[in-house]
């Protein structure tokens, strides 16, 4: 089950191969992972590299979601 940030990051064997499928530094990568946050600006990215190794699941609508359960957990 994708429901978190990280769990979406875990799909790539490594944070660096995310970043190269992303062409973006492996150290933001890192800190996505560490801080269970991708930022918006890189959500198509990431569902278009994800769609690219076969995760069809990852959408923006799902990365949205996870934002909207963090948001809530927050308040």
């Amino acid at each position: 089950m994708l429901n978190t940030y990280r769990d979406i990051i875990g799909l790539w064997p490594s944070h660096r191969v995310m970043a190269d499928d992303l062409k973006c530094n492996h150290w933001a990568v890192a800190k996505w992972w560490q801080r269970d946050s991708i930022p918006p600006e890189w959500w198509t990215e990431v569902v278009a590299a994800a769609h690219r190794a076969g995760h069809t699941a990852v959408t923006v609508d799902l990365l949205a979601a996870i934002a909207a359960g963090k948001r809530k957990e927050a308040a």
